[in-house]
């Protein structure tokens, strides 16, 4: 996380930063496991993993914003911090808003299945997405537009209270390399050869999914099914 938020120089790299987006998924896992327990779903053992999945999901909220703000062109970086962060929201909000509800939904259907520990897990899940979103659009940005006004101030990325004189980034702080590397991918992808190969290996993984799906063998105990959800039902 401090790496992609940030750059590798004393005062552009953002380790609050990278620690209060961090501290913002682990506020929504909590919000989430609190909520859930107090509408009275039980959690199964499934639940241990949700940290980590909430982990991902909240990360790439916080790549979508920066990058967005990142992408600000010559004109709108010379506008005040409210409305560069207003403008970074117009584009990084609309991504992040879309891939939240995408992913609560696909939860949300899934909590509707007769398998308890299965449904318990989706609604943690749901839950979980639903309270990072909030707190990426609040918390993080507000702790994001902190940390800009310490950037622009030339202060410390770790003593905040210190302000460099005369500070200049170095040449090499200033390149990205997952910029220069997508620049060379696409280069290539637009190519009539790539263009082919990626078709036939999507069509081959299409195929071998379908081969799989049919002779997929299922053992499913109805029986089974039933006793779990008697023994989540309080007495």
């Amino acid at each position: 996380v401090l790496i992609n938020l940030g750059k590798l120089n004393a005062v552009e790299h953002r380790v609050w930063l990278s620690v209060g987006g961090v501290v913002a998924v682990l506020m929504g896992v909590a919000t989430s496991f609190g909520l859930a327990a107090f509408m009275g779903v039980f959690s199964s053992g499934m639940n241990q993993l949700l940290p980590f999945l909430m982990l991902g999901i909240g990360i790439d909220d916080m790549f979508v914003i920066m990058q967005a703000f990142e992408s600000l062109n010559s004109e709108e970086c010379l506008l005040p911090l409210p409305e560069r962060m207003g403008l970074t929201m117009k584009h990084a909000g609309v991504a992040i808003t879309i891939t939240s509800i995408t992913d609560l939904l696909a939860f949300a259907i899934g909590a509707t299945t007769v398998l308890p520990a299965l449904s318990s897990f989706c609604i943690y899940a749901a839950l979980g997405i639903l309270f990072i979103y909030l707190y990426a659009i609040s918390f993080f940005l507000a702790w994001f537009s902190l940390d800009q006004k310490r950037v622009e101030a030339t202060r410390d990325g770790c003593i905040c209270c210190w302000k460099r004189q005369n500070w200049s980034p170095s040449a090499c702080s200033q390149r990205s390399l997952f910029k220069r590397l997508f620049e060379q991918v696409s280069d290539i992808a637009v190519l009539v050869p790539a263009k082919v190969t990626v078709f036939v290996v999507t069509l081959g993984i299409l195929a071998g999914g379908i081969y799989g799906a049919v002779t997929l063998d299922t053992e499913f105990d109805q029986n089974a099914v039933d006793e779990q959800q008697c023994a989540a039902k309080p007495i």
